[in-house]
Formats: structure tokens, sequence, C-alpha cells
């Protein structure tokens, strides 16, 4: 099955051992044998959510006079605003908090599983 014209990622997915059902094997041992994709997911994406955290902190840093500016005549659209931003900004952290844990539940595992 030729896959060099799909790029890398896809290259890589399509190496991988689907986890065997029934009898076969089991779960766990699929994960231990693709020890590295396992990880890559919850590492991957809380690098993403780090860096959007980042980028939503510093903007709202950078951009707070601006907006106060614009919408200061406005009761209700200050307490809209403000009430977006710590919602997303609760909303990413919490998501980055939870991707940390499970990536640390992988890792533990996994090297708990090894010795």
């Amino acid at each position: 099955m030729p896959v060099a014209q799909e790029g890398p990622l896809r290259a890589a997915c399509a190496s991988l051992k689907p986890p065997p059902t029934g009898r076969c094997g089991s779960l766990s041992e699929w994960r231990d044998t693709n020890v590295a994709t396992v990880r890559l997911l919850p590492a991957g994406l809380s690098q993403l959510l780090g860096l959007l955290s980042l980028i939503a902190v510093v903007g709202a840093t950078l951009l707070h006079d601006a907006i106060v500016s614009l919408i200061m005549g406005h009761a209700r659209t200050v307490v809209a605003v403000k009430a977006a931003g710590v919602s997303s900004l609760a909303l990413l952290l919490s998501s980055l908090s939870i991707t940390v844990f499970w990536s640390l539940y992988l890792l533990t595992d996994v090297v708990n599983r090894k010795n």
C-alpha cells in the first residue's frame, strides 16, 4: 500500500497496527507497543492549549486599553466582554490542566508497566 504521496502524518498513522480485538490480545498490549503514539496526542494537545493560552493572555493585556476605550459608555457591553474573557480563559486553562494530567497518567502508567 504506497502512501508516499499522502504526507508523513498519514504514512505514520497507516504504519500503526490496529488494536487487537477478541482473544488475540488486549488494549493494554496495544498501548504498550505503541507507547510513543499514545503519548503524542495529549502532549501535542497540551502544547497547543498552552500556546493558545499564552496568546490569549498576551493579547488581552495588549488590547485591554483599546477595548475599554471603545466600550466605556455601554455598561452591558463591558459586562459581556469581561464575562466572555473570563469564560474563555477558564475554558482554556481547565482544558490545559486536564491534558497535562492525562499526559502524566499515561507516562506513569507506561513507566509502571515497564518495571
